[in-house]
């Protein structure tokens, strides 16, 4: 036990960050990217909910301002995803593969 009361890392492996040959710090920050990359799909579903209220007032200007904002956000977006997965796949994936 430590001075806190705490297993040490001979009692308890899990503590020991060397151990875990997955989940490392390379590996969190690339997949947590990944989520918050996906996570910002919230934002199209907002702007389609806009959408749907326009259409159904017949709101012509806010659906041509709804419009524009989804096919400005779309392509960063999908560049954005792209990249985290690319860079998730290369470091898990091909990682895995390789060993």
């Amino acid at each position: 036990m430590t001075d806190y009361n705490l297993p040490d890392k001979d009692d308890a492996p899990w503590l020991d960050t060397t151990y875990d040959e997955f989940m490392t710090n390379k590996t969190w920050k690339v997949m947590n990217d990944l989520e918050e990359a996906f996570n910002q799909v919230t934002t199209f579903s907002f702007l389609l909910d806009q959408l749907q209220e326009a259409v159904d007032t017949n709101d012509t200007q806010r659906i041509v301002d709804t419009t524009h904002a989804l096919n400005a956000f779309y392509p960063p977006y999908i560049k954005n995803w792209d990249n985290k997965f690319l860079k998730a796949w290369e470091h898990v994936v091909k990682k895995d593969n390789a060993q």
